[in-house]
């Protein structure tokens, strides 16, 4: 049976439908027929139904079906996926050192991989480990398992022809990795979390989205100024804005990131964290030796340094776009430009909002456009509070409060929540860099020179 698309040879998924690799809870979307997998490189349909009436790609495996994302191009390995997590299990209840072998056999069985390897054999290399793990845990022998000699083909393919790694899945790890396939690169993209990074999904798609609502209620507001003019506007339904913005920020996250994916053959997505060793770059148990790396990790919320913050219940710039119920007031610490887009949104809402900062509004900007802002959010009917010098947070029965002095007088203000806003952290965590010499400035960026380079390059 061929493709459907490239009209090429379509290999059956032996001894399994598609059904068996989904999550029960997504499997009554999935027709009974059985699928072939097209083993066409080029193709962008990964898996076909035998009668042709459905078809789908590489992209569409984690977002449409459920299942889990490939570690290698093109196919999810049930070598790997669905054999590791079942080692020790049975290792443990046979009680038998044969267990390689009945691997073996089943792999051969359930393996649709194309590759230079026999077939069945392409993970063995991480499977024969594994298994020795579970036998020496459980105290039997291992003379089945010593002598054996495997190669995982996966690794060796991508050693070879990885000329890109790209960590990060966000729009620069994308704008990247496109770019550099479109130049003939071979790419993978590391990606720990949702794909699309902070912009679709919590930062510039939902924060507009809701300050696009809001703007209606602001603009029905002040309709009288115009003669002979009247507007009423309210929220009826707080949870079915939100609803409304995450169907937006889906809608897009798939548009311009998992369906962008199936038309690059050269771009493989990989899900997990990237970490540098002595070996190279590991992602999920598996080295990676790409000819050159970019990092496009982003940032997160940082925490102020005021006594009793991380005591506190606060709100960050992603989970303040989630709330579900519009607080009475909030308190919104720092005064850059997150804060002043947020305080405007939960304001036109009709929430009492505070903005107070060490400085003044947009501290990085032109003076003049600080001053115009601050008046124009006071208002607005927000209330700003610069100069201020934090001195404690604590909660209070009716949430929470914060003790500052702002011209030499002692000041507290009470709020239902508080959101943080003080600034980002870059997102280098736990990388492994200092085991390939990646200097790290003072706030735990990497350090680049006018290339963009860092000091391993």
């Amino acid at each position: 049976m061929k493709c459907p698309a490239c009209n090429q040879k379509g290999k059956p998924v032996k001894e399994l439908t598609l059904r068996s690799l989904l999550k029960p809870d997504v499997q009554k979307n999935i027709k009974e027929e059985k699928y072939r997998f097209c083993v066409n490189p080029k193709c962008t349909t990964v898996y076909y139904s035998e009668d042709s009436s459905d078809m789908f790609s590489k992209s569409e495996m984690t977002v449409r079906v459920g299942i889990k994302e490939t570690e290698a191009p093109r196919y999810v390995c049930y070598c790997f996926d669905h054999t590791i997590e079942k080692i020790e299990q049975e290792v443990q209840n046979t009680g038998k050192s044969t267990v390689l072998d009945d691997i073996k056999t089943k792999m051969k069985e359930a393996c649709w991989c194309e590759t230079k390897s026999p077939q069945g054999s392409c993970c063995l290399g991480t499977v024969n480990k594994e298994i020795k793990k579970a036998i020496a845990k459980y105290g039997m022998p291992d003379s089945n398992t010593k002598d054996e000699k495997f190669e995982d083909c996966c690794s060796e393919i991508q050693e070879n022809t990885l000329d890109l790694l790209v960590i990060g899945a966000g729009s620069g790890g994308f704008s990247a990795a496109i770019t550099a396939a479109e130049k003939g690169a071979n790419v993978v993209i590391a990606g720990e979390g949702t794909i699309g990074g902070t912009c679709v999904n919590v930062g510039c798609v939902p924060s507009k989205t809701l300050l696009r609502a809001v703007e209606s209620l602001h603009q029905a507001k002040n309709a009288s100024r115009f003669a002979g003019i009247t507007g009423n506007a309210k929220i009826n339904n707080w949870q079915e804005v939100i609803a409304q913005k995450k169907l937006l920020v889906e809608k897009l996250r798939k548009e311009k990131y998992i369906d962008v994916l199936s038309t690059y053959s050269q771009i493989t997505y990989v899900e997990g964290k990237a970490k540098f060793t002595s070996d190279g770059l590991t992602i999920n148990n598996r080295i990676y030796h790409p000819k050159k790396i970019i990092i496009a990790t982003g940032s997160s919320s940082s925490l102020p340094s005021i006594k009793g913050i991380e005591d506190i219940p606060y709100l960050t710039s992603t989970t303040a776009l989630e709330l579900k119920e519009l607080p009475k007031s909030l308190l919104i610490i720092g005064g850059g430009y997150i804060g002043c887009e947020l305080g405007q949104i939960f304001a036109r809402a009709g929430v009492k909002v505070t903005i107070s900062c060490r400085r003044h509004l947009l501290p990085d900007a032109e003076p003049e456009i600080s001053d115009f802002l601050t008046k124009y959010l006071r208002k607005e009917g927000i209330e700003v509070y610069e100069g201020v010098s934090y001195q404690k947070i604590e909660t209070t029965t009716s949430g929470v409060a914060l003790t500052y002095e702002r011209k030499e007088a002692i000041h507290i203000i009470e709020t239902e929540k508080i959101l943080l806003t003080a600034g980002r952290k870059p997102n280098t965590t736990d990388m492994g860099l200092e085991n390939v010499k990646v200097k790290i400035t003072n706030n735990a960026g990497i350090q680049v020179n006018e290339y963009l380079q860092s000091s391993n390059n």
